[in-house]
């Protein structure tokens, strides 16, 4: 499974994997467009570990608006 792949690609583990293509199917899209919407609706999954996926995935942004909302959130 190409999403599989891709997940395990930046760094995340098996389980949670599977959470997150359970809770958002259109996962390659929520990478490529607010990483930081994972971190929000997984349970486990943290503002450090979105952080991460969007630098892994090339999408980091110091300044996105979803960035900082939810690492105000982590805060």
């Amino acid at each position: 499974n190409m999403t599989d792949a891709m997940l395990a690609e930046l760094g995340i583990g098996p389980e949670t994997r599977k959470k997150i293509k359970k809770e958002i199917p259109d996962i390659e899209t929520v990478i490529q467009t607010d990483p930081y919407r994972i971190a929000k609706e997984i349970d486990g999954v943290g503002f450090l570990t979105a952080d991460q996926l969007a630098m892994r995935a090339g999408v980091f942004r110091p300044d996105s608006p979803q960035r900082l909302a939810v690492g105000l959130v982590h805060a």
